[in-house]
């Protein structure tokens, strides 16, 4: 899984992209998103400075309390400083606040409220967020990833789905022309959930050869060594009850 940013994994953190930014979105074209505070708070964002952007957002929502790319984009900051509570919070909100179901805003705030409840450790709430952005925008590739690593390496076996872990993975693949670890990371976890071991191992390594950060490394090799042994892989479990915001 991961932000969206360089396709940045999730699992190791990353910056977090305004929403301006999102690649395939058209999100920024009404007049109230090119105020100074909204703009000063997308810069501080890009550039991973998170405290600022909440304070920034925050001082532009007193002045517009009905535009839901501002709690959006502060709900982003606080996944910035895994505050998943306050960014649940700002992203129900933002979802509160745009009545048509088909804004293309909608796929911005499912996969970043999708990140915050997986990073809260409710991988089913975060599943479901990812598909809501997979079916608003289907070319969109980073939540056919994050959405198939859930399918393929949840410990809940009721949840995991390999057929469609391979078949979002294949997509996210396709889509991303294979341009990040992450994405053959993910591949080769979906493979290996459908017992297609041969293909896990080739594709894991090359994952481990373009990985460039230590822990990614770490974590691949640990990976391969289980497809090498026809063993699928799936993630620790952790327990969380009910969700709370």
């Amino acid at each position: 899984m991961r932000l969206i940013q360089s396709f940045s994994f999730l699992r190791n953190s990353g910056p977090i992209l305004p929403l301006c930014g999102l690649l395939l979105l058209t999100a920024c074209s009404t007049p109230k998103t090119t105020s100074a505070g909204f703009t000063q708070g997308e810069t501080a964002l890009n550039r991973g400075d998170y405290l600022q952007a909440v304070a920034l957002y925050t001082q532009a929502i007193t002045k517009d309390e009905t535009n839901p790319l501002l709690y959006a984009e502060r709900g982003s900051a606080y996944n910035g400083l895994h505050r998943f509570k306050q960014a649940l919070a700002d992203f129900d909100t933002a979802l509160g606040k745009i009545k048509d179901q088909k804004d293309p805003r909608l796929v911005y705030i499912y996969y970043h409220r999708g990140y915050a409840y997986e990073l809260e450790g409710f991988k089913k709430e975060g599943l479901e967020n990812y598909l809501k952005a997979v079916a608003l925008n289907p070319a969109f590739p980073d939540a056919h990833g994050n959405a198939a690593w859930i399918l393929a390496t949840h410990p809940d076996s009721n949840l995991r789905n390999p057929k469609k872990a391979l078949e979002y993975a294949l997509i996210e693949a396709k889509i991303s022309k294979m341009a990040d670890t992450a994405v053959l990371d993910t591949l080769a976890a979906a493979y290996a959930a459908n017992g297609r071991f041969d293909e896990a191992v080739v594709t894991q390594k090359k994952a481990l050869a373009s990985a460039t950060d230590h822990e990614d490394k770490f974590n691949f090799a640990e990976r391969l060594k289980l497809y090498e042994q026809k063993k699928s892989y799936v993630e620790p479990t952790k327990a969380n009850a009910t969700v709370q915001k």
